[in-house]
């Protein structure tokens, strides 16, 4: 405010010289030149509700401003103003048409507004149509005209594109008659020599039966021979899978083995039954001599090799072979013979 009232004061020294520029003196002239000066135009539509609920909340709408009603525009005026809108619109027609045009648009709102009057009689209900209704039914046709028209240019250029390519289809249809007449010729020739190398391969179908027979027959034996090892490798892939925890627990228990484990074991005058049992085994897996098998009474079991198996500790690199031991040496001998051990209770 303290910018609006500096910018008043020479403008009220001018025009009020004898009035003091207090605050008080410049807000009443600032208010009373507002009044005078300041002149706002509000525009509502009759149409829907928000004019008369904008009326309802705010009276001085009705009764502190000066309405201006625009009434309906006569049909002179319609024509007029369909005449500028359409006057910028290049129809293709001829100037009589684009007379009637414009006579038909004013037509069409005249009749628009009447039926607007007619259903208000009848149902007693209100539908405004203003004169901004004609200039949007002006300008929408405007819009409708001009898509239509390209709508038809592009069908046309369509049109002529395929016109054109049908007179290239014809033309190249001319030149394929020719070359099929000339292909007839060595089709028939090909068809003769076809005919002759068919009679050949008729002579020979005969001994190509015989050979497709034997073909089968030793597919077939083929075909059972590959179930049969797919059979047997998938029992084998089955007891591999189940083996290969044992095996790894195995090796696990093996890498904990140490020197002073062995020869621990070396020095028992009376070595555990199940020991001597494991040591059987290693001597099998190093194709060691084992004692020949006689019952243990005591154990219900066969008597071990345990002289056998303290030579074998007895090398000093005995840790390492057996950490180090080759599985492709084990061969279904030394298997059949470890059985038993395993199923020792």
């Amino acid at each position: 405010m303290d910018e609006i009232y500096n910018e008043l004061i020479p403008i009220m020294k001018k025009q009020q010289p004898r009035r003091p520029p207090t605050q008080e003196n410049l807000y009443d002239f600032f208010i009373t030149r507002a009044r005078s000066n300041l002149h706002i135009a509000l525009c509502f539509s009759p149409v829907g509700e928000k004019f008369r609920l904008r009326s309802l909340k705010f009276p001085g709408l009705i009764s502190g401003c000066i309405i201006d009603w625009f009434q309906k525009w006569p049909i002179d005026a319609c024509v007029a103003v369909s005449r500028h809108y359409l006057g910028e619109l290049e129809l293709i027609c001829s100037e009589k048409v684009k007379d009637q045009v414009v006579d038909i648009m004013s037509w069409i709102h005249e009749s628009v507004q009447d039926a607007c009057f007619s259903y208000y009689d009848r149902f007693r209900r209100l539908t405004f149509v203003t004169p901004k209704s004609l200039i949007s039914f002006l300008e929408s046709y405007k819009i409708l005209y001009k898509q239509k028209q390209n709508h038809i240019v592009i069908m046309s250029e369509r049109m002529s594109s395929g016109l054109d390519k049908l007179d290239e289809a014809g033309a190249s249809v001319s030149v394929l008659k020719k070359d099929l007449v000339e292909m007839n010729k060595v089709i028939a020739l090909a068809t003769s020599e076809a005919e002759e190398v068919l009679a050949t391969v008729e002579q020979s179908k005969g001994a190509a039966e015989i050979v497709k027979v034997e073909v089968a027959q030793k597919k077939g034996s083929a075909e059972v021979l590959v179930k049969n090892i797919s059979a047997v490798k998938q029992v084998a892939e089955a007891k591999l899978e189940k083996a290969l925890p044992a095996l790894e627990e195995a090796e696990a228990a093996l890498k904990t083995i140490k020197a002073a484990d062995i020869a621990t074991v070396r020095k028992l005058g009376k070595p555990p039954y199940l020991i001597t049992l494991i040591m059987d085994c290693v001597c099998i897996l190093f194709r060691r001599q084992i004692k020949p098998i006689r019952p243990d009474t005591e154990k219900t079991f066969i008597q071990s090799s345990w002289d056998e198996s303290l030579k074998v500790m007895s090398d000093t690199s005995f840790l390492r072979k057996i950490v180090e031991y080759p599985t492709d040496l084990i061969n279904a001998e030394m298997v059949d013979m470890m059985i038993p051990y395993f199923q020792y209770p």
